[in-house]
């Protein structure tokens, strides 16, 4: 189990540049991190996405973080708008390919 994870969670990134140059997005929500935060929880803003696996999500900087719980409502606002599904056990794998590359892509 991860200790490192995110609430109230949201996929960020710069919409307004090309998908091939702007680069992976980020995560954005609250956080409880594992020997940092003593058990609060408190606002994140991850490193880029290097690799999604179900809900566990690991950055650039190689930090693995859990997404607990449902996204911030305006996450699921941003994926109507693009046509795209929510799946609840494999949150962002809609995202992959279009906005999300992994490693490696």
């Amino acid at each position: 189990m991860n200790l490192n994870q995110i609430t109230e969670w949201c996929v960020s990134a710069n919409l307004w540049v090309a998908p091939e140059a702007r680069g992976n997005p980020f995560i954005m929500g609250k956080a409880n991190i594992a020997g940092l935060t003593g058990g609060e929880v408190k606002p994140i803003s991850t490193s880029s996405i290097q690799k999604v696996n179900g809900r566990t999500i690991t950055t650039i900087s190689g930090s693995i973080y859990t997404l607990v719980g449902e996204p911030n409502e305006l996450f699921l606002d941003f994926l109507k708008s693009k046509g795209l599904t929510y799946d609840s056990e494999r949150p962002l794998d809609c995202m992959l390919g279009s906005f999300i590359r992994t490693a490696g892509e």
